[in-house]
């Protein structure tokens, strides 16, 4: 088996294996900047999609299937604009000071919403016409050359993302009013005929005198 075929199956499962781990660590821990929510988010969804369209070409190229699902120059473009986007994620994360673990948001503070897949379109579009255009260079057929042009789109998506995050719209949470704390049920009165009967026995009581 190619070694391409095996890096794409290896290095596809190991990016939805970590998106995964990225999105069950967001619900554990939150962060008090809504910048880093947002990077996390992106990069979740960049190792997403990188980790579906690498997996996918490694599924098809060992699938053997014709038309060019086997040449190695898809491989080799998904992994390097990958490992570019490592490359970039890691630089700005130590520019910039990422963190994703920190003081939990409090109720009524700032939260930012993630607009960075409206850029990393730009992305999509980008890899996808170079793609096609190296398709079109390359004589591959259709539908193949579709196919492998989507799956390479989906791969400048994700550079699109860790390029242009955090792209943020921030809002300010409703404040939550406390709960009241409960009160003390109140002691209902005793019937009338009791203390009546009650009444008349402490008057007994005191008429009558013990004698010598």
């Amino acid at each position: 088996m190619p070694q391409f075929i095996l890096a794409d199956l290896a290095l596809g499962a190991t990016a939805l294996a970590g998106s995964v781990w990225l999105r069950h660590d967001a619900g554990r821990h939150g962060s008090s900047r809504p910048d880093d929510e947002v990077v996390r988010t992106d990069l979740t969804s960049g190792l997403r999609w990188w980790g579906l369209a690498v997996l996918l070409l490694g599924i098809l190229a060992l699938g053997q299937f014709p038309g060019g699902f086997t040449l190695p120059i898809w491989s080799v473009l998904a992994l390097g604009l990958g490992a570019l986007g490592v490359v970039l994620a890691a630089l700005r994360w130590r520019v910039e000071g990422w963190s994703f673990h920190g003081p939990a948001t409090a109720t009524g503070a700032w939260v930012g919403d993630s607009e960075t897949w409206q850029f990393a379109l730009i992305g999509w579009v980008g890899a996808l016409s170079a793609t096609y255009v190296l398709g079109l260079l390359l004589n591959i057929m259709q539908p193949v050359h579709l196919g492998i042009s989507l799956l390479e789109g989906a791969v400048g998506y994700a550079l699109g993302l860790v390029i242009w995050t955090p792209q943020t719209k921030v809002h300010r949470t409703p404040i939550a009013a406390p709960p009241e704390p409960d009160r003390p049920a109140a002691i209902a009165p005793l019937p009338r005929r009791t203390q009546g009967r009650r009444s008349r026995r402490r008057a007994n009581s005191r008429e009558v005198s013990p004698r010598d």
